[in-house]
């Protein structure tokens, strides 16, 4: 994929995507047309086959197409129990899908509201057996294709949330773990949570949370308690909550058939683990060490964190964003020591279109490297993705060239931010602090050349020139 598209957003894909309108009665909606909805569904079939499923993204997509459909009928659903209430400007505005997310009732083990209502023909397609595990594989394509391309399908947004209620009516932990997760993690990041019943969804997620993990035993959900910890900067929590889950999982991941022998003095058949489901723990386990990295990191353990950085990366094949970030990490670790590695690891990261690597990729050049053109092209990619970091750092180049006119033109544009941005002014005022001697120099030179020019202008008005 060229960074050409990545920088842009992928625009052309922007302009596809779903748009709700409503109908004259305020209880029904249509979508559009479900064909122009799936983009690039090569991404999907090659994320199926790296993840190991023995079901084809083919094989799903029906019933992704089916619960698409369905939406209208579930928002009608919703609207006829009063659980969704619209005023008259929503109504004016069109719909909006935050309304059903945030008044989803909530999905119960071994019940079927959700799977009767969008998939009344069930999970049955050409004999292949479809389990909970294809429908979060399902979700989690539909959000590596999110966060990879960073375009937002509504639709599909609430499809997330549905293939998890649907897989907690069949009886699903995992997926039980993670809405509760999810819920509980909004709490902790003081995020207002937008549900018509805030305490009721938190005490539920909270009582799920408190079953899987002291009567079901549900290893994952130590993985989330650790994530909760370390969002809230409980460091020494999260890490004994780590490594407890690590210990319990990694065997279990590891784990070998016995000599053909004991299998048959003990009469046991040996259970490999389902592939797609060890593809699933090993993406946990890659989060896992890239937040212990995070956390030696902040304790200025260096040799710690690189340690687990690339543990993650592998563990990890099938999180391009989780990848991106453990590249980053590991190019702000290198240029410490090694600016050749960490050139490479912010390339790597600058290649998809992250933002942030653009800044550090110029900076190395400018001042490690010399190469003065190429330092120029990476600050001005970042320039064009309004990074004003990238600003600072042209200012400098413009500095060690003597441009002193194009870096004036710099500073009046950083002035200009920080009349639109206020909580940008603190970090001009840092900046200009800082290269308080470079701001000087260049005042004096432009003063210089402006002296110049007027007596110029003196001159040739004298002579009639």
């Amino acid at each position: 994929m060229s960074l050409f598209y990545r920088l842009n957003g992928f625009k052309l894909l922007k302009q596809t995507y779903t748009s709700f309108k409503r109908f004259n009665s305020i209880n029904t909606i249509t979508l559009p047309d479900f064909k122009n909805q799936v983009l690039k569904p090569k991404f999907y079939k090659h994320l199926f086959f790296k993840m190991d499923s023995d079901i084809s993204f083919k094989d799903t997509e029906p019933f992704l197409k089916q619960i698409y459909k369905n939406i209208p009928k579930l928002y009608t659903d919703l609207y006829s129990k009063n659980l969704i209430k619209i005023n008259e400007e929503e109504n004016n505005n069109g719909f909006k899908i935050s309304q059903m997310i945030r008044n989803l009732p909530i999905a119960k083990p071994l019940n079927d509201y959700y799977t009767n209502l969008l998939l009344p023909n069930g999970l049955i397609n050409k004999n292949k057996k479809i389990t909970y595990l294809e429908l979060l594989l399902l979700r989690h394509s539909l959000i590596q294709f999110k966060e990879t391309y960073r375009v937002y399908n509504k639709a599909f947004g609430l499809i997330e949330h549905l293939l998890l209620k649907i897989s907690i009516e069949m009886n699903s932990k995992d997926a039980l773990a993670i809405e509760s997760f999810e819920v509980l993690m909004n709490e902790a990041k003081n995020k207002q949570l937008n549900y018509e019943n805030n305490e009721l969804v938190l005490k539920n997620a909270q009582t799920n949370f408190k079953k899987l993990l002291h009567e079901d035993k549900h290893l994952t959900t130590i993985k989330y308690i650790g994530d909760l910890n370390f969002q809230l900067r409980k460091y020494d929590e999260a890490l004994k909550n780590y490594n407890d889950y690590l210990q319990q999982l990694v065997p279990l991941i590891n784990e070998k058939p016995p000599p053909l022998y004991k299998s048959i003095l003990t009469m046991t058949k040996y259970k490999h683990m389902n592939p797609l489901l060890k593809q699933f723990h090993n993406l946990d386990i890659a989060k896992t060490y890239n937040n212990i990295a995070k956390i030696y990191l902040s304790n200025n353990q260096i040799l710690d964190c690189e340690c687990f950085l690339k543990q993650s990366l592998i563990n990890n094949e099938n999180n391009m964003s989780l990848k991106l970030v453990t590249y980053y990490l590991l190019g702000l670790i290198y240029s410490t020591f090694d600016p050749s590695l960490a050139k490479q690891c912010f390339q790597i990261v600058a290649v998809e279109g992250f933002r942030e690597s653009f800044k550090h990729l110029g900076n190395l050049e400018m001042n490690y490297f010399g190469d003065m053109i190429t330092a120029e092209q990476w600050f001005q990619l970042g320039i064009e993705l309004e990074d004003t970091n990238c600003y600072m750092g042209m200012f400098d180049l413009r500095m060690k060239l003597k441009q002193f006119s194009q870096s004036m033109g710099i500073m009046n544009k950083l002035n200009d931010i920080s009349k639109e941005k206020p909580e940008f002014k603190p970090v001009l005022e840092q900046f200009i602090m800082i290269r308080s001697d470079k701001l000087d120099e260049m005042n004096k030179e432009m003063a210089f050349l402006q002296r110049n020019e007027s007596q110029n202008d003196a001159m040739n008005e004298r002579w009639g020139i």
